[in-house]
């Protein structure tokens, strides 16, 4: 089944520089500290086969959360570490933030913010202001995270419609669909931090022979 572009970008910008001895420094949200990505080796790459498990996985893992008497009655997120998904996907290790990072637009799928804090240790990527609930915190997560990986942007456009509608058409030359799980502002949003150029290579990249059908 083919993924939304929205989701392949994110999961491709948020997995960039992990090859080989390679190390990515990037800007943290809002103009704060730089962070330093250690160099990446074969055990953090993610791989088709790690995202067919982490799908296959994750998504047992919000049936059971849905369904399960332990959590579907409980108001508590944290019971979402009771789930006998919870501990495959925590052994998975940390190349599945980004994955996780992935499922965070999705309003309904808050709770799992549970996972990401366990694996994230970089506070500056995480969200601590629990007076406003999980779904905030989710939503606060998601921008921190996107914000440091897409802080650059290289090609300016006349308008902010200008660059949506450029990117939109990329996306359609390449035969991708867009996220129906977000509203057209959250979309146009997630367009306007995208860089072009990286976008445009990462369409390539799917192109040949790696994205999944």
């Amino acid at each position: 089944m083919k993924r939304p572009f929205t989701y392949i970008i994110l999961l491709y910008l948020l997995t960039i520089g992990c090859s080989g001895k390679s190390a990515s420094v990037i800007g943290g949200a809002n103009g704060s500290t730089e962070i330093i990505v250690a160099d990446c080796d074969t055990d953090t790459i993610l791989t088709g086969d790690d995202l067919e498990k982490f799908d296959s996985l994750f998504n047992a893992w919000v049936n059971n959360y849905n369904t399960n008497p332990i959590t579907h009655l409980s108001s508590n997120t944290n019971d979402a570490k009771k789930l006998e998904q919870f501990p495959q996907l925590l052994n998975m290790g940390k190349k599945i933030i980004p994955c996780i990072i992935t499922r965070l637009p999705d309003k309904n799928l808050f709770w799992t913010l549970t996972l990401y804090d366990e694996l994230q240790d970089i506070d500056s990527l995480k969200s601590f202001d629990y007076t406003r609930g999980e779904q905030f915190r989710a939503q606060e997560t998601l921008r921190k995270y996107v914000e440091a990986k897409l802080h650059k942007k290289k090609r300016v456009f006349n308008s902010d419609q200008e660059k949506i509608k450029a990117i939109r058409e990329l996306a359609k030359e390449y035969g991708w669909e867009e996220d129906s799980t977000l509203s057209p502002r959250e979309k146009d949003s997630i367009l306007l931090n995208l860089d072009y150029e990286i976008t445009e290579e990462t369409f390539k990249f799917y192109k040949n022979g790696n994205n999944e059908e």
